[in-house]
């Protein structure tokens, strides 16, 4: 993980990223303790198996049936099929509809975040390689 002075760790399903301060100002809401979720919408788009996303953290190599999501300050990450089908929403669907959906729908547009809920150590001067 790379991070920037002031930036927040987040950890989610055995993964650990970086957040900027303004960006989790933005998109997150404290649940309890040290409990945050995710919230808002993004744009995603199938990716190309092999495309270079350019993150906060550094560059990323996208594989096939991951997504490409865009965050509302223009930040970009790939994402897992399966952890997009699981986490992410169309707008208009029901809530219980992201459960049944299969990974690998490609319909590129706007997602809700649906279900992201994750533990967060504060702002911290990170710096970690």
């Amino acid at each position: 993980m790379q991070a920037n002075p002031g930036d927040w760790q987040v950890e989610a399903g055995g993964q650990t990223w970086s957040v900027r301060d303004n960006i989790f100002q933005n998109s997150y809401e404290h649940i309890d303790g040290n409990q945050w979720r995710r919230r808002g919408n993004v744009f995603a788009r199938p990716a190309q198996p092999g495309e270079t996303i350019e993150t906060l953290e550094g560059p990323a190599t996208a594989f096939e049936g991951d997504w490409v999501v865009r965050g509302a300050d223009g930040e970009e990450w790939p994402v897992p099929a399966r952890e997009f089908a699981e986490r992410y929403a169309e707008p208009d669907a029901p809530a219980t509809a992201t459960a049944d959906r299969s990974p690998g729908v490609d319909e590129p547009g706007r997602y809700c975040i649906d279900s992201i809920i994750c533990a967060a150590s504060g702002r911290a001067a990170l710096n970690v390689a």
